[in-house]
């Protein structure tokens, strides 16, 4: 067994212990300061993060989407969205949503229009108003240089009905940025 002189007593590795504890609270406190900024750095920085937009506003209005989801259902429209696969000069690709009634016609007269997301890079939206080419056939030309999987949100009003909706595309063909 050792003997402890009088010099060894109150330290820790040779540091006296009143700067000892203190000093390790701190480094302590230091550290997860340091991966609480490295984890909000990463969380508003990243691309691939996102928060619904309206989150909040969206949850108080569910009854109005349920209600939504129920007068799509009475007005039985039917959407189809093709998204192209070759890109344009400009980087872009032409979005084609084409819209039939109930009974299979086409919804003329109808506006349509679009909000959009890659799965992989949900904060980056893109919003566009499609223009009516031929009877219920809308298109428009965002720019999707990301090939994959898309959210295509879309919208469509014929005087006072509203068919509101989405749907997941794949898109293929071009540049994967």
């Amino acid at each position: 067994m050792t003997e402890r002189t009088s010099s060894d007593t109150g330290r820790v590795g040779g540091i006296p212990a009143r700067l000892f504890w203190p000093g390790m609270v701190a480094a302590l406190i230091s550290i997860s300061l340091c991966f609480a900024g490295v984890t909000a750095f990463v969380a508003l920085t990243d691309p691939s993060f996102a928060v619904e937009p309206d989150y909040y506003d969206k949850a108080l209005r569910w009854d109005e989407r349920r209600a939504q989801a129920v007068r799509n259902d009475e007005l039985g429209w039917h959407v189809e969205i093709e998204v192209a696969g070759a890109l344009d000069a400009l980087g872009r690709r032409e979005v084609r949503l084409t819209a039939l009634d109930a009974e299979g016609r086409p919804l003329e007269g109808a506006t349509a229009s679009v909000e959009m997301f890659h799965h992989a890079r949900s904060s980056q939206r893109l919003a566009a108003t499609l223009t009516e080419s031929a009877p219920g056939v809308f298109v428009g030309s965002p720019a999707i240089a990301r090939e994959g999987l898309w959210e295509i949100r879309f919208e469509i009003r014929r005087a006072a009905d509203a068919f509101i909706g989405s749907a997941e595309v794949r898109v293929a063909g071009g540049p994967t940025r």
